[in-house]
């Protein structure tokens, strides 16, 4: 039986492209190139404005208080909220200063 409130027996996974609202670049959450480092699993993030080449971070999610979030690079984010709905899907994150960021499903 697995216990749902202990997140280290279940994989989340933010899945596939998310367009950011105010930059409108594309950030692509994808399993590969997955690397094990401070105790945590990190993937790959490709973020695409689709001018430049792609640029490649290392995501991982992390648990802050009582929130999930996402160590990308050197920054931490809260998820405030995440939405997948066949009509509309949508997330919101917030950095340490609370400065708000919106996706929407791309």
């Amino acid at each position: 039986m697995i216990n749902i409130t202990d997140l280290s027996e279940c994989e989340v996974l933010l899945p596939g492209d998310w367009r950011r609202k105010d930059t409108l670049e594309i950030y692509s959450f994808t399993a590969e190139k997955m690397e094990l480092k401070d105790g945590m699993l990190f993937r790959q993030l490709l973020i695409r404005d689709g001018v430049r080449p792609a640029r490649e971070l290392l995501y991982a999610l992390i648990i802050k208080g009582d929130y999930c979030g996402v160590r990308a690079g050197d920054k931490e984010f809260i998820i405030e909220e995440i939405v997948k709905r066949a009509d509309r899907s949508y997330m919101r994150w917030a950095d340490e200063s609370s400065t708000k960021i919106e996706f929407s499903a791309a």
